[in-house]
């Protein structure tokens, strides 16, 4: 129980804060408030008279219980900085929200207010206040922890239906901050933008990530379109938006390969040896979402080997140095897997790969895993690039890509809704136009394959020219001219639409 003096101090507090919450307050307790005032009674000059951790308990309790003016009496107490809020923290002890106690009424408003925000952030046309953006963010995060610690509940619809609501605002909000110009940024508050990179950002990509690998590891059959794996497609989209600095400071546990020869540190071997198998995931969102992540990552990786440079080459007539080694594990697994999709097809024949089937996976994950390879080998100085090149060169992977590709691409690349266009405009193909690999459109989805493959021959062409033009060369006369007859052609039509070309590239392609 609080002391004498304690509940003289409540009893000189309480008015004050009651005034200024009530609208009407009693007469008597105006007056009393008065009285207060002219002495200056104030609880910040009571408390340097002694401890009040006892009050500060006290106060705490009556909150929990009742709620109301109890707790805006705390609230009000930080703001005024009468005491920290590092002083208030201990007494709320964190406690888990378990979502199976939970009513489907309190459930289905959470879900309804969740969703109200994702629309007022899209349509609300005047620049919200400070408090407000601290109101919804705020908010955001508690139910995006909520969410996350009750992972287990996934398979009651209405706790997946509040998990997927919540993943969306936190891609609604990463969405609107990443959309952020110098002609918008005045209509915010001064500090919001450094509090979302600081604290909100880190605190959503804090909690999706341990939980994508949680979910992914639980499950590595379950098709993109199953129940259980609905969560997967609102959580994946806002993993996109994790910056370079999040993921290396991750929190994921430990995940070294002893096998693997590598110059990374541990942090940057647990990162890759964590997300890389993702890109053969059954899901294509986790695919996407893996390369977005690995994407950010690759032109950090080819400096510690830099830094090794001096050690290759001593002992080897025609030293070779391996890209990523969990890339190139993951490479050797997903071209036995292409060999029996595309292997007894002979080189020119397109196959089609229906949508979201297992096949589509594979080769989704396969040529998203080669333009890693080569957004790798593009960042690596020339030293490096003849080193990577001899690798790729010994283990022939490249040649066995060039393959695929050519019965991937389709035989006209050009895209449909051009067709009808007048000749003098340049047509847009799949060369010309940079393919968005979104989570949620599906719309696109038969145009995925053919465009990647497109996309991933583009990149040999400008960063290994040499390469493919060996392989070019030392190939049967069939093939030969069915990529003489395709490359000059559609790297021509490139050139001409202001296409980058890499001058030993035309070697290969006239």
């Amino acid at each position: 129980m609080p002391s004498d003096s304690e509940w003289e101090k409540m009893r000189q507090s309480l008015p004050v804060q009651w005034c200024e919450e009530l609208d009407n307050p009693p007469s008597f307790l105006s007056g009393f408030c008065e009285m207060l005032q002219k002495m200056n009674i104030t609880y910040s000059n009571l408390s340097v008279l002694g401890n009040t951790s006892s009050l500060l308990q006290l106060l705490f309790d009556r909150s929990r219980k009742n709620g109301t003016l109890w707790s805006l009496i705390i609230a009000k107490l930080i703001l005024s900085r009468s005491i920290s809020s590092d002083e208030v923290k201990p007494y709320y002890k964190r406690k888990e929200s378990n979502l199976s106690e939970a009513s489907p009424e309190v459930l289905g408003l959470n879900i309804e207010i969740m969703r109200f925000l994702s629309l007022f952030l899209k349509y609300c046309s005047y620049p919200l206040a400070e408090s407000e953006w601290d109101f919804i963010m705020c908010s955001m995060l508690a139910w995006l922890e909520t969410a996350s610690e009750n992972q287990a509940l996934y398979c009651v619809p209405l706790v997946q239906l509040f998990a997927c609501v919540s993943f969306d605002l936190a891609c609604d909000l990463s969405a609107f901050f990443d959309s952020i110009t110098p002609d918008t940024v005045d209509n915010l508050p001064v500090n919001l933008i450094s509090e979302w990179k600081e604290f909100f950002s880190k605190g959503i990509h804090g909690l999706l990530l341990p939980l994508l690998v949680n979910a992914t590891g639980e499950d590595k059959d379950l098709s993109e379109t199953s129940f259980q794996n609905a969560v997967l497609k609102p959580m994946c989209e806002t993993l996109t938006y994790i910056s370079k600095d999040q993921l290396l400071s991750h929190k994921l546990p430990k995940r070294l390969v002893a096998s693997q020869k590598t110059n990374l540190p541990e942090h940057l071997q647990t990162l890759l040896n964590t997300l890389t198998p993702l890109l053969l995931f059954r899901a294509r969102p986790v695919q996407i979402a893996a390369y977005h992540m690995l994407y950010k990552l690759m032109a950090e990786l080819p400096q510690h080997d830099q830094d090794n440079l001096k050690s290759y080459g001593d002992e080897e007539e025609e030293p070779a140095l391996s890209p990523p080694a969990a890339l190139m594990s993951l490479l050797s697994t997903q071209e036995e897997l292409l060999e029996n999709v595309l292997g007894c097809v002979p080189v020119g024949q397109i196959v089609p790969i229906k949508p979201l089937s297992e096949d589509f996976c594979y080769v989704l994950g396969y040529l998203l895993t080669w333009k890693l390879i080569l957004t790798f080998f593009k960042a690596a100085s020339s030293q490096l690039r003849a080193l990577y090149s001899m690798y790729l060169r010994k283990t022939k992977s490249l040649n066995k890509l060039l393959y695929h590709l050519f019965r991937l691409m389709p035989e006209n690349p050009t895209y449909g809704e051009t067709a009808i266009e007048v000749s003098n405009k340049d047509p847009k193909t799949f060369f010309t136009e940079e393919l968005q690999l979104s989570i949620r459109e599906t719309a696109t989805l038969p145009y995925h394959i053919p465009h990647l493959a497109c996309s991933v021959y583009h990149m040999t062409l400008k960063d290994l020219p040499a390469m493919v033009r060996l392989w070019w060369n030392s190939s049967e006369k069939r093939v030969f001219n069915i990529v003489d007859r395709f490359t000059s052609k559609y790297w021509r039509a490139g050139k001409e639409s202001g296409w980058p070309c890499s001058s030993g590239a035309t070697g290969c392609c006239s």
